[in-house]
């Protein structure tokens, strides 16, 4: 698209205005219009590229993280949805036949939501100590997520020496989220600090961090992936295991 004359209404005003989610926008509407599926990586770097050819400056996040939280946004807003197993790939709303434009009056079921009591007993409990990591999550997050055919939505991974549903409590998750939340996943385990970084550390080098959420403890990821990581570092700890000599 280098070259190609951008309208008004997406270049104006950007004279030493820095990158940011809002000032992306337009652009990246724009860019939806004519194309109606691109790569995140593409995408942030066509908009930059054009941001900065009407003047615009570097904002304080790298252009992909902007882009991220823009798409996230307008996921949100119902304009655009990511694909599923695309890897990175996103498109507008309804611009493939089966999509997302046709209407679902009712949810399919989902493992793990509460039921009408509300209970949010831990779906799964996996390994052994005394200390607890737990992923849980707002059931309309995940009900968005199967909607949108995606695999992923957003998940609180913290950490308790305690009771899982006290440490709950404790966050005002009832008056915090407009529904009970669901506790998916407990990982049980004798250091719940050292376990919980790790998890962290793993989930921000995949990219998974929600960059607009009110903490750091926010991803975009499943119980199923977080679980699965669980065996996979636990085989790689027993690997590292000194043997007593």
């Amino acid at each position: 698209m280098q070259g190609e004359e951008v309208p008004e209404r997406v270049s104006e005003g950007r004279l030493g205005v820095p990158l940011t989610a809002l000032s992306a926008r337009p652009i990246v509407r724009w860019l939806f219009d004519k194309n109606p599926q691109w790569r995140r990586k593409d995408l942030a770097e066509e908009v930059e590229r054009i941001h900065a050819r009407y003047g615009g400056v570097s904002g304080a996040q790298q252009a992909v993280m902007v882009i991220k939280k823009t798409l996230q946004h307008l996921v949100a807003e119902g304009d655009v949805e990511s694909v599923p197993n695309g890897f990175g790939l996103w498109r507008s709303k309804g611009s493939q036949e089966g999509g997302l434009s046709e209407l679902i009056e009712r949810p399919p079921e989902l493992p793990g939501v509460p039921d009408e009591d509300g209970d949010t007993t831990a779906v799964e409990t996996v390994g052994e100590g005394s200390e607890s990591v737990y992923v849980y999550y707002n059931p309309n997050d995940r009900r968005l997520a199967s909607l949108e055919g995606r695999d992923t939505w957003e998940c609180k991974v913290g950490r308790t020496e305690g009771s899982v549903r006290a440490r709950l409590l404790e966050q005002g998750t009832k008056t915090a989220l407009s529904h009970e939340p669901v506790i998916a996943l407990v990982m049980r385990t004798p250091d719940s600090g050292a376990l919980e970084r790790a998890v962290h550390a793993a989930l921000r080098l995949a990219d998974a961090t929600v960059d607009d959420s009110p903490g750091t403890e926010w991803f975009m990821t499943s119980p199923g992936r977080i679980k699965k990581w669980h065996q996979e570092f636990a085989h790689s700890l027993e690997m590292l295991m000194v043997t007593a000599r």
